[in-house]
């Protein structure tokens, strides 16, 4: 165990508490009761502290999945191809704020964030700096640090056979991120990995300060392979995601539709028939999407 990578995640684990999150976690709370173990804020809107005209982005850890849900399909869900995701609305001095939010149980996600874990989707997410907003116990705190730690280091284990002794922490991290988001359908600009770094440089500095950002246990050859692999797997699992996400969210499609022209300029029709069924008529959008590379 790396204690002083514990320390500097601990040192950086925010609190934070405001009347619109506070809106937020009290309906999290009244949907999901007891359940609840850690509401954790993450994403552009930490980063900016921006919460007009955005989407806020939570994860909402629970205890266990028969607790949370009473509804068989939703738990089948969640079980098959973690987390749901949800939209949810909220209200503070006449505004209205509106965030999504990813359900996934305590376990899975120790699970998702490990070095057995072969896909980056939560690993590469819990790297990056978050803040809890809701704690269930004191000791939630002690979880979401040992989490971070070890998504960290489980970030830092799967990039570092790409890089040699020349490679900087910006370098190191700035790759290992577009390489996560390789692996996903993500409709991101070309920056965003090089913002993420810029924007919480001191913090990623000191973890490679911290862990050796090199590593002889892996040839390239074989650690680009892997990375090969997570990409045609992640591209898989963001469809199923989208389309999963499309059937959670209330007006989901429209929401995809607004990120992708948010961060590309592309300008989606989504029609009623659309809506309604995407299973069936998302295709030959996702497929158009691919084929002119806005998202990749």
């Amino acid at each position: 165990m790396n204690n002083a990578l514990h320390e500097h995640v601990a040192e950086n684990l925010l609190a934070l508490d405001d009347p619109v999150l506070r809106a937020f976690v009290d309906q999290l709370k009244r949907h999901y009761g007891q359940s609840i173990y850690a509401i954790v804020f993450y994403g552009s809107c930490l980063r900016s502290r921006e919460y007009s005209d955005a989407m806020l982005d939570f994860y909402v850890i629970v205890n266990d999945y028969e607790t949370a849900y009473e509804n068989f399909w939703e738990r089948l869900a969640i079980e098959c191809l973690p987390p749901n995701v949800y939209c949810l609305n909220a209200h503070y001095e006449h505004k209205q704020y509106i965030a999504k939010y990813a359900v996934i149980s305590k376990h899975a996600l120790e699970r998702a964030v490990s070095e057995r874990a072969l896909h980056s989707y939560f690993w590469a997410r819990f790297s990056q700096p978050i803040a809890h907003i809701y704690l269930a116990e004191a000791q939630a705190r002690d979880f979401l640090i040992a989490l971070q730690a070890t998504a960290v280091t489980t970030f830092m284990s799967k990039v570092a056979p790409l890089t040699d002794a020349s490679t900087t922490a910006q370098m190191f991290w700035v790759r290992g991120f577009e390489y996560t988001y390789a692996a996903e359908l993500r409709a991101e600009g070309k920056l965003r990995a090089q913002t993420i770094f810029a924007t919480h440089r001191a913090f990623y500095t000191r973890i490679s300060e911290l862990n050796s950002i090199h590593s002889k246990s892996q040839s390239k050859r074989l650690a680009r392979g892997m990375w090969q692999v997570r990409i045609v797997m992640g591209k898989l699992l963001s469809v199923l995601r989208l389309l999963k996400a499309a059937t959670t969210f209330i007006n989901g499609v429209d929401y995809i539709a607004w990120k992708i022209h948010r961060h590309t300029g592309e300008q989606l029709t989504v029609t009623p028939r659309l809506r309604k069924y995407p299973w069936l008529f998302a295709w030959p959008i996702l497929i158009k999407l691919l084929l002119k590379r806005t998202i990749k």
